[in-house]
């Protein structure tokens, strides 16, 4: 069973297999920001993944056209909350901080 905790708000949440980051965060009551609904349209549902279990889904085209339009700069353990998903053989839990604060 997938596991989220995102800082500042240190609250673990637990995720299920084919949810985004951004569902499993907003399902437990973090309100973490997503201006564009989660479109991969903005940055500002980013993650620095600090600690990841195998399975988390690796970066698509849109994902990764948007942080390097947007965040150029960015540290490469970065992810878009909306774009990152459990896959069927997570295992484990990701911890994460979200780069908007609160």
């Amino acid at each position: 069973m997938p596991f989220l905790r995102i800082l500042p708000w240190n609250e673990i949440c637990e995720g299920v297999s084919g949810d985004t980051l951004l569902e499993t965060a907003l399902e437990c009551g973090i309100p973490l920001p997503h201006e564009c609904g989660g479109e991969a349209n903005c940055t500002t549902c980013s993650l620095l993944i600090l600690e990841e279990a195998r399975g988390l889904s690796k970066p698509e085209d849109l994902e990764i056209e948007t942080l390097i339009k947007l965040m150029p700069k960015r540290d490469p353990r970065t992810r878009l909350a909306c774009q990152a998903v459990f896959t069927d053989d997570f295992d484990g839990h990701v911890e994460a901080l979200s780069l908007s604060g609160r």
